[in-house]
């Protein structure tokens, strides 16, 4: 069995890597499983894996915690993918539903970041990605809580800020502040 810094950086010497694959080849074995898992997931940048780790962890004593370090390292990696975004926005607990909001937040503005500095073939699908950003952050328009609701007032885009305003409401200034955006509009 090839070491840890090997496995970490086998995508170095196998750039078309198959990380699950390399993982389900030794799945048997729980100490190199465990290994091939977290180079995968430090190094993949292919949505699949996260969701993939993400959907094997079964309920229970310290789920949570493993549900953070995949979240943590897709969003790290720019690829959190949609259908784990929708289960958390469905049913999660808070804080998970927190750190999504905040790593669409984060997505939100590397890409106005790039809108404004990007190159010319950056900018070719942006509006797209942008719109993919919005999309699956609205799915978390109806979650009461301050903090989503404050995240979420500063990445829609004004014609989505309606969405919000009902849970915002309760908050004096975010409320203020989306009427300004909405105003400015």
């Amino acid at each position: 069995f090839p070491s840890h810094d090997r496995v970490y950086n086998a995508n170095l010497t196998e750039p078309d890597l198959n990380w699950i694959e390399k993982f389900k080849e030794y799945e048997n074995n729980s100490e190199r499983a465990k290994v091939w898992r977290l180079a995968a997931l430090n190094n993949s940048r292919d949505k699949s894996v996260f969701s993939f780790f993400y959907s094997r962890i079964k309920n229970g004593k310290g789920s949570i915690d493993e549900k953070r370090e995949v979240l943590e390292l897709a969003i790290k990696a720019n690829s959190l993918p949609e259908d784990i975004v929708e289960k958390i926005a469905e049913s999660a607990p808070i804080s998970l539903r927190r750190m999504v909001v905040d790593g669409l937040s984060q997505s939100w503005s590397s890409l106005k970041r790039e809108e404004i500095y990007g190159t010319h073939r950056q900018l070719g699908n942006l509006q797209e990605r942008k719109d993919r950003i919005q999309k699956l952050a609205l799915l978390f328009a109806t979650i009461d809580d301050y903090t989503v609701i404050e995240k979420l007032s500063e990445m829609l885009e004004p014609s989505n800020l309606s969405w919000i305003v009902g849970n915002a409401a309760k908050h004096r200034y975010i409320s203020e502040s989306i009427s300004r955006r909405m105003s400015a509009v």
